[in-house]
Parts: structure tokens; sequence; C-alpha cells
């Protein structure tokens, strides 16, 4: 193709005009351009003349000609990257078909010419074209035949003029300024082959990897920065994919690199810090033998002059501290000396910072749009059975790391360094208050605030970690004995800076989010004779302050407040309600003075004070300072508003503790809800129709897509609104209970189906929450559309289940696996439905018969799966297999053998609760049908959850009473003991003092 295919010059001439006028106009025109290289793009040919203009064009070094070829040469490799991905995953899946061979016929001349021009203008005398050809040589790379090919000529121009004597291209003289470049551009093209395709090059291309290894080896020693740089980073892929041919290398490979820890580039030595970082995260053990002078090392690359280097020096503290490794442990200690001090001073404020972080910090200026960071929701919805709490139970407290963000996005050197402290209070906990308390001490006694802002944020950096670590129960009872007097002596200090009418905003800002990281220690329980002095001395006058803070006039303390209390409020729980003619007020006024952001953290400090103290929210005062605002609010907003979100969320919270107060408010917020979901369901609907017909080719359509940015996927972000309406249904479901049931009318119940079915299974998620609170509330009012519900909840479980079928361990009936493919959100989606299911059966009786042929064998698959499920799905599975026996026990009874061990392994765990009761009854009923199901060795599983059960009702041990006696009878009728002669002495020991048996 590289000699055969010649452009036509006028098709080439027209193109180069397309690209000259992209460059040059705006709007309308400069869009009905960018249409028409889409157009052009679509050719079979247009890849060849973009090559051919990023490479070929005669620029005469003409500004604007010299632009064309840049763009060319992005847009070849953007389709590039599209096309190659495509290809190289079809030749993967069906390697040697007829199909490939089509595919190579089609696609690789063009990959070939686009290889020979990528090659030649990695030669051009312009940076941004040999930049841009090497980025296309990498995405050509993902295409296996061009990886080793390409990996090849790179090292061919890398090699030219070597300093390596052994190399054939060697030259003792100077390598005069265009080979330096095309070095240059080859080892940065080589670097981004790597980090494109290093997977392809590991699979199949060991001894070409060899010969690489040994050419960036060598050019790690360039006199180019560029060279050794590229070289450098070059290798660290393969450090971190760890490539078994790097491996064995590795002790060269540092020797090379020590030689360049103290290069005069910048760069350079950033890269080969990334190197020892990637190295101790890979293959620590490489390093034990020069650990202590690489520790020394990166404790001088950590005070490096360029900020670039001492960040990434910091990266390698972040994996050493994340390590666990014992020997790493042990070889840091003797330098935490030095280590602390200057992570320390790295976490204090410049001049500049606090100019830049203070500029309109005001807190009555409205805040933009980019002020207020995106937020992301998922599916609350609970499913209430066994000991679990739903499938929010891995929630983030929100801003945990507020201390560390300043407001900026961007990772720096404060952040850092916070961060190293955070994980080594988790890494040496003991060592680490020695060393650093002190440390702190002095920081909080200098007269500069900047300073002692930095000692308050390693204070609160170390609140987690410093009570969490894996010690052992002595050292970390020490500890905490450390930490008490020692937080006995300085929460008092960071009361009296909230108070001081002199400290700063920041400073204020810090002190707030510090002390809230404390808040398991400011509301913890004492002993009942130092209650008081402890409420008196730390509780209250932290409330005190954080209620002052609340509505400081600076941004930043508001929403270091908000988090603060927050956290305060978690540990707190119901103690707060001694406080709440303090506390609601003063959140009522936030609400109406906060501006946007900091209204939506103000929502997330309503939501946990009512998930804090429940009930005692069930007052006018509440209602009128909280509920009615919040309610307001909403009702102004557009259905399309992104911050109803975190308002809806704190209402549900609100709701759910406001209980029967909220009845006569229910009617319109119902309906506010199913229009919200109405909406979205609706303009999902719109969205792909229009779609559609733009995929069809209809103009207007089309130019509506394009107008509206609309993608041809699913608005993922258009869920959310659905999720919280559903998740809100369920909090006035819960709150109303029996009373919700005038709410549930045909419109309720065709949007409520239609979420059911809905292919989002955070959708679906949320749904089956709901579900299950309106089967509790109000089943008699439903009970007519179980018809239409249970088969759609039982097809979430069946779905999986035969899926699970082929996947039996050992392909003779062993217990079916979901791990590897059932994602932890479908788990939760079949956790909410079997936990519905279960409360359906309670309640449906023999309505049930029809679906126990299909829903038994569900969730007996998924009972018998053991650890391949969440442990509360587990306990969801049992209580519902157990119902299911209370509703059909004869139809259930006919599979007792398949299920009752596993179920008795998991039975045997639950609490003593209702749900507990209801799944044993149900068995005992099941048993009672078919007891020769449960003779053999299943009869010792059955006998020994039956003892585990603590303090069962009268009802309970009269009906366990009942099921062992008719054992006894029935072995005694064939001549056999009761218990069994092979049943363990404590079994014996049990049924003979708690149920008179074989006494």
């Amino acid at each position: 193709m590289a000699q055969a295919w010649q452009p036509n010059p006028e098709i080439a001439s027209e193109v180069v005009k397309l690209f000259l006028h992209l460059g040059a106009t705006t709007g309308e025109q400069h869009m009905s351009y960018v249409n028409a290289l889409q157009t052009f793009e679509s050719r079979p040919e247009a890849l060849l003349y973009l090559a051919y203009i990023f490479a070929y064009l005669q620029d005469n070094r003409d500004e604007k000609l010299l632009r064309v070829r840049n763009l060319a040469g992005i847009e070849l490799k953007n389709a590039l990257v599209k096309r190659c991905e495509v290809i190289a995953r079809l030749i993967g899946q069906q390697q040697g078909t007829v199909a490939v061979e089509r595919l190579q016929e089609q696609h690789f001349p063009t990959f070939e010419y686009a290889r020979v021009c990528s090659l030649h203008a990695l030669h051009d005398s312009t940076p941004n074209l040999r930049s841009v050809a090497g980025m296309v040589l990498g995405s050509l790379s993902r295409v296996e035949p061009f990886c080793p090919v390409i990996v090849r000529d790179l090292m061919v121009l890398m090699r030219r003029h070597s300093d390596d004597p052994q190399n054939p291209n060697y030259a003792s003289h100077t390598t005069p300024g265009s080979e330096n470049q095309l070095v240059e551009a080859a080892s940065s093209a080589m670097k981004k082959v790597c980090e494109e395709s290093y997977d392809l090059l590991q699979l199949s291309q060991r001894m070409l990897l060899e010969e690489l290894f040994n050419v960036l080896f060598i050019r790690v020693g360039d006199p180019s920065a560029v060279v050794r740089n590229s070289c450098i980073r070059a290798i660290n892929v393969f450090i971190t994919s760890r490539a078994d041919v790097l491996r064995g290398r590795i002790e060269q490979f540092l020797n090379i690199i020590s030689l360049r820890g103290n290069d005069d580039n910048a760069d350079v030595r950033q890269s080969v810090c990334e190197s020892l970082t990637s190295i101790l995260s890979e293959v620590p053990e490489s390093l034990y033998e020069n650990l202590d002078s690489i520790i020394n090392f990166i404790l001088d690359k950590s005070e490096d002059k360029d900020e670039e280097v001492a960040l990434e020096a910091g990266e390698f503290w972040l994996v050493y501290a994340e390590s666990k490794n014992m020997v790493l442990r042990d070889r840091l200690q003797p330098a935490l000396s030095r280590l602390l001090p200057m992570l320390l001073n790295k976490m204090v404020y410049t001049a500049d910072d606090v100019e830049r972080l203070m500029e309109d910090d005001g807190a009555e200026r409205p805040d933009r749009d980019q002020d207020v960071r995106p937020r992301f929701y998922k599916s609350k919805g609970q499913a209430h059975g066994g000991t679990s709490s739903g499938a929010g139970e891995d929630e983030d407290l929100d801003g945990d790391d507020e201390g560390f963000n300043d407001d900026e996005e961007e990772w720096n050197l404060r952040k850092c360094s916070a961060a190293c402290i955070d994980l080594l209070a988790g890494f040496l906990p003991d060592a680490l208050i020695v060393e650093l308390l002190p440390l702190i001490d002095q920081k909080l006694q200098n007269p500069q605030w900047e300073v002692r802002e930095s000692g308050i944020l390693a204070l609160g950096a170390i609140a987690d970690n410093v009570r969490n670590s894996d010690e052992d129960r002595g050292a970390y009872a020490h500890r905490m004995l450390q930490m008490d007097g020692y937080l006995h002596r300085t929460v008092p200090f960071l009361i009296h800076t909230l108070e001081d009418p002199s400290s700063p905003a920041l400073l204020r800002s810090i002190t707030c989010w510090t002390v809230g990281r404390y808040g398991w220690w400011v509301a913890r329980h004492v002993p009942e004779s130092q209650e008081e002095a402890h409420r008196k001395q730390i509780l209250e006058p932290v409330l005190v302050q954080f209620l002052k803070m609340i509505p400081y006039p600076s941004k930043k303390v508001q929403e270091a407040a908000c988090s603060g209390f927050a956290y305060i409020q978690r540990e707190a729980g119901v103690q707060l309600s001694l406080y709440l003619n303090h506390i609601v007020p003063l959140l009522g006024q936030a609400l109406e003075a906060y501006q946007r952001r900091n209204l939506l953290n103000l929502y997330d400090v309503i939501a946990t004070l009512a998930d804090s103290v429940g009930r005692n929210l069930a007052n006018d005062m509440c209602i009128n300072s909280l509920l009615l605002p919040l309610l307001a609010r909403w009702q102004a907003m557009q259905p399309d508003d992104r911050d109803m979100l975190p308002l809806l969320e704190c209402l549900a919270a609100l709701i759910s503790a406001t209980g029967p107060a909220f009845e006569r408010f229910a009617p319109d917020v119902w309906k506010q809800c199913l229009d919200l979901i109405t909406f979205t369901f609706q303009r999902e609907q719109n969205r792909q129709h229009l779609l559609a017909q733009a995929a069809n080719g209809d103009a207007a359509a089309r130019a509506e897509v394009e107008a509206q940015g609309i993608a041809d996927v699913e608005d993922v972000e258009d869920r959310d609104f659905v999720i919280l309406a559903l998740d809100l249904l369920s909090a006035i479901t819960q709150a109303l209970n029996q009373s919700v049931a005038h709410l549930v009318d045909k419109r309720f119940m065709e949007l409520f189906i239609y979420s059911m079915k809905d292919h989002a299974m955070e959708i679906r998620q949320s749904a089956y929450a709901l579900l299950g609170d309106l089967v509790i509330a109000c089943f008699d009012r439903i009970s007519e559309h179980m018809g239409h519900i249970i088969p759609i909840a039982i097809n979430e479980l069946i779905q999986l289940y035969e899926r699970l079928v082929p996947h039996r361990t050992n392909g003779a009936g062993g217990p079916p696996s979901v791990h590897g493919f059932a994602s932890r959100q479908l788990l939760s989606v079949l956790n909410n439905a079997t936990w519905a299911l279960g409360e359906i059966s309670l309640r449906f009786g023999h309505g049930m018969d029809h679906w126990v042929p299909h829903l038994l064998p569900a969730l007996n698959a998924f009972l018998r799966s053991g650890q391949d499920v969440t442990p509360q799905l587990q306990e969801n599975l049992c209580i519902a297999i157990g119902r299911l026996g209370m509703a059909s026990p004869e139809l259930v009874s006919e599979q007792l053998p398949t299920f009752l061990r596993s179920w008795c392994e998991v039975a045997r765990m639950l609490p003593t609760n209702e749900e507990k009761a209801s799944s044993f009854y149900g068995i005992c009923l099941v048993v009672s049908h078919n007891p020769q199901g449960a003779v053999g060795d299943d009869l010792l599983y059955l006998l020994d959850a039956i003892l585990t059960y603590e303090h069962p009702s009268t009802e309970m041990h009269q009906k366990f009473q009942e099921l062992l006696g008719n054992f006894q009878t029935l072995y005694a009728q064939v001549g056999k003991p009761f218990p069994p002669a092979d049943a363990p002495q404590h079994i014996r020991v049990h049924l003979a003092s708690l149920y008179g048996i074989g006494a």
C-alpha cells in the first residue's frame, strides 16, 4: 500500500481546505465544516488521506498548513483508536477465521500506510508533529501484527548514534541536532507504544521484550533528558503490569536508575521516584537489600526544589504505608523522626494559598455551577430481613476528606502529606503517636496561624486510623489511653480556637473538620460517674461552637462545620435529642441563608440528624423549621434540576423520622413523586424516539440530537430522579404504615410495576425495597396485583439461576457459584427482591402455591452457593424459604432434602427476632409434612439449628417440642434410639436439658 496508493491531488486539496475552514470559523458555520469532515471520514480512503496530509503535505513552515497537518494527525489518531480497538477485539475473538482474514485484507493496508507515514513524521522538525506521530503509532500498536513491527522500527531509530560501543550504529562523534530530535521522538513514541500495548508485548513477544529492555536500559544514560525520561517511563509500564521478563532484571534496573537519582532534569528525577514506587508496590522484596538507602533517597526527593518531584516522592510513602508489609514497617520506624517533621512542614499554607482559597469566600456570594461538585447516587432501597441494613451498607461518610481538599481538584503536596500521615497512623500507630503528637503540640503553640492550622490538620488526619489498626488488644488499649489523655488536653484548645474572634476562616474550617473526625471521642459513652463532666466539659461546648460555625459568614467554615457536625451526629445518636430545641431552629435558619453548594451539605446534616434521633423530630418545631421549607424548595424546582436529588434524600430521612405526623402532607408529596417518575420516564422515551428517527435519516431529528448533545446511550444521571423518588415513596410508606393505603391507586401501581421491569438495576433495587415496604404496610391493598408482581420478582432470581446452572463446580450436582459474573449491584437487586418475596409469602398464604415450583429452586440455588453471595442475601434467602414453607408447607416439603442442610447452616446464625421465628416456624411445618426428608445426616443439622435458637417464644418452644416428639416417635417405630446414635454429645445434652428428649 505504501507504494501502490497515491492520493488524488484534488481530493487532498479539498480536505486541506476543510481543515483550514475548521480553524477559521465559529458557530453554525464551524459546525457545518465539522459535519463535512465527519462525512468525509466515513469514506473508505479517508484514513489514507489523513495520513498523507499529516506526513507529506508541503507546508513550507506556514503556520496555517502546519496546523492542518497537526489536525489531520489528531483526526487520524482518533479514528485509529476506535477502529483498532474494534478490530483487535474481533481478531482476538475469531482468530484464524475467514472473517478475520477479510478484516485484515480490508484494513491492514491502511494501517500499514499510516505506520509508514507516522515513521516519516517522526523525522519532522516540528515538535507537535513528532508527538502526534508517536500517538498514531501507539494507537496502531494495539493491533497485534503491527505491535512488534512498530517496536522494531522504533528500536532502530533509538539505536542511531547510541553511545554503546557494542552497537553497530555506534558513533564517537557528537550526535547532530536533527538526530537528537529523531531519537527523542522515537523514545517518546516507544513510551506511548509501551503504555498502549504492554499486554500484547508480554503475551507473545518475550524475546522482543528482552531486546527492548536492552535498548531502554542503555538509553537511560542518554545525554538527552527527553530520552532518559521516556525510557524510564516505558520501563515503569512493565513494572506496574508485572511483566515476568522484567522481574529478573529489577536489580539491574535499580543500579541504572540509581545513577539518575540526582539527575539535573526534574522530569527524570520524578520518573526515578515513580520507578521506586512501582517496584515497592509490585516487588517490594527487590528493595530489601538497599532499603535504608532508598528510604533516605526518597526523603531527600521529598524535599526536592521541584514540587512535582517532591509530590512523586510523596506517592512512595503512600504506597509504603498501604503495604501492611511487616519488613517495610520495621525498616521505616527509624526514619519517622525525619519523615514526620518533613510531612508536617509540607502541610503549611503559603501566603499565595491563603489568598487564592479565600477569594470570594463571602457567605452571601452566589455559587457558580463550577463551585458545586457533581454528586452520584445509588439506590438506598433496603432489604430489612436478617441483620444487615440494605443496599447502602458501604456508604462513605460525606466529607471525610474535606480537610485535605481545600476546594482544589488538583492533588498537591499538602493533600499528599496529610494522606501520608493518615495512612502511617494505621501502619505504625504506636510509633507514630509517640513521634507525632509532640510535633503537633509544637505546631499548635506557634504564633503563626498557618502553622497552627497544619498541626490541627495532622491531628485530624490520624483520627480514624489511629483507632482502627490491627494491633493486639493490649497495644490498642495503651494507645487509646494515650489518645484519651491527649484529646482531653487538646480538644479544649480546639474549642477555644473556634471561640477566638481573631481566628481566620481557614483555621476555623480545619478545626471544625478535625473536631468532627474525633466525634467518636467527643460523643463517646463514658462511665456513668463521668457522664455529666464529659457532657459539660466536652460534648456541650463542642455543640455550642458548631452551632455558631454553621451560620458563620464564610462558605469554607460553613462547609467544614456541616461535615464535622454530621460526624458528631452519627456518633452521638439519640443523645442529641436533648439539644434539638437549639439545633433544629438553627438548621432552619441556615436553610434560608445558605448558598447552593453548602445547601447541599446542609441537606446531609439534616438527614443525619433525622437518622440519629428518629421520632424525636415528630413535632411541630421540626415540621415548621425543616420539613415545610424543604418541601417549598422542591416545589419551586424544575423536574430535571439535579440539586433536587440531595433534597429528596434529605426529605426521605426526615419523613421517616416524623412518622405519622407527616400524614397531612403525604398526598401532595406522593403525587410529586409520581409526577417526577412520569416526567423522567417520558423524557427517556422521547430521547429514544428522537434517536431512532435520526438513525433512520430524519434530518430534523438529527439536527435536534446534535443541538441537544444527546448521546446514543441512556442518560444514566436520569435514573437518579426515579431512584430517589422511589426511595421517598418508601419513606412515606414506612412513616404512615397502614394509612398509606389510600394513596396506592391505579396510577401508582402502573408506574410501580413499570419500575420493577426497568432495565436499570438501581431502579429495580429501589422498586423492590418499596414493594417490601408496601407489603408490610398495606398488603390487602396491593394483593390483587400479586399476579403481576410475583412473576416479575421471581424472574429476578430465575434469570441469574439459569446462568448459574452451567457453572456447577464439579459437573455433577455440585453447588452453583455466582463468583465472577454476578455484580454486587445485581446481588443487591436480588437481595431486595428476595426480602420482598419473603414478606409476601408471610401474608399471601396458599396464594403462593402456584409459584413454589418456580421460586423455591431459585432461592435454593443461591442459598447453596454459600460464600459466593453476600451474608445479607443468605439471611434473606433463609428467611424467605422458611416463610414460603409457612405459606405452602406441603409443596415446599417435596423439595426438603435439597435445601434443609443449607438452610440450617444459615438459620443457626440468625439473630433472635420475628424474621427468624417465622422462618423456623415455616420449616417446622415443612418437616412435619415430610419428616422422612429430614432423616439421615441432615437431621443433625436441623437439631443443631433448633438447639442454637436462643430464648424461643413459648409458641416456638412448643413447636420445637412437638417436632422433636414426632421424630422420637418415628425413630421408635423402627426400633432406633432418638437422638440418633451418631449425635454429638452437646446435642444430646441440650435435647435432654431443654426438651426432655433422651433424658
